[in-house]
């Protein structure tokens, strides 16, 4: 359908559904995110949308915005949508991912523990990088990398905990001593330490970029990092991190001989035990 050349926004407290008499000719969608709702017209319909909300249980109305068509997605042509494609969106790369995981057992046999997560981990990367070159409207190709993503991250995942087992069992062959507590809980905390700092950079990064969290319309400077958060520079940082990952000294060979040295001992201790 033609877009209008102004989009009215209402934003509502509270998860609504619109009714059937509100979702006239004029109502392009809503946007439900977190405990907000957002309603889009393309003609001003506040008194009806503020009559509608006060019957409706667990809910108010908050404001209303206006803004010129051509600033909104760039001005894509404007389609009827309900962002509950969003949980959708979720659900089929949680299963992406859980169908990696599955599959992790075959790419250990094709390649090994090492470098099926080190190749993985590079696929992940190559698979954001089409991100900053997908368009608005190209929604085929957002699923089709995100899934790709999901499921070759579902084998990293996989992998990563499987290989530190691997490292406890390493420091009792070498050692004689079982650390399998200090290498989980250490890896834990700096995985929680790596996420803050993560965190923190992509904070400051996309306040760099001009971000601004009130602003009804972000600058395109802002867009364009927001972009670069979720395609370049998380892809350059994953293949980096593959590349360290060719230093892990833990291939098919050693773990085989760690494990029957490991199952031979215990088998001597256990009758002692």
């Amino acid at each position: 359908m033609p877009p209008p050349e102004k989009l009215f926004i209402y934003e509502i407290e509270g998860r609504v559904y619109p009714p059937d008499d509100l979702t006239g000719d004029d109502f392009l969608g809503c946007w439900r995110e977190g405990d907000y709702s957002y309603l889009f017209f393309g003609t001003p319909r506040e008194e009806s949308v503020k009559a509608w909300v006060a019957t409706q249980d667990g809910a108010r109305y908050s404001s209303e915005s206006v803004m010129n068509y051509a600033d909104w997605e760039a001005g894509q042509p404007l389609e009827l949508f309900y962002l509950g494609q969003i949980g959708t969106y979720f659900l089929v790369s949680g299963l992406a991912m859980i169908f990696g995981a599955m599959m992790t057992r075959f790419a250990v046999r094709l390649m090994g523990k090492k470098w099926s997560f080190i190749t993985s981990l590079a696929l992940v990367a190559l698979t954001a990088i089409p991100f900053y070159f997908i368009r608005p409207d190209q929604m085929p190709l957002v699923y089709t990398f995100q899934l790709l993503g999901m499921f070759f991250a579902g084998i990293n995942a996989t992998l990563f905990w499987a290989m530190v087992a691997d490292t406890a069992d390493f420091q009792e062959w070498k050692y004689k001593v079982r650390t399998t507590g200090v290498a989980f809980s250490a890896t834990t905390c700096a995985q929680k330490a790596g996420m803050g700092i993560g965190a923190a950079i992509a904070g400051y990064l996309i306040s760099y970029f001009g971000y601004d969290p009130k602003a009804t319309v972000q600058s395109p400077a802002a867009i364009h990092g927001i972009l670069l958060l979720i395609s370049l520079i998380p892809a350059v940082g994953l293949l980096l991190l593959s590349c360290f990952f060719t230093i892990y000294g833990l291939n098919e060979h050693i773990c085989k001989t760690m494990r029957e040295d490991l199952a031979q001992r215990r088998g001597q201790e256990l009758p002692r035990a």
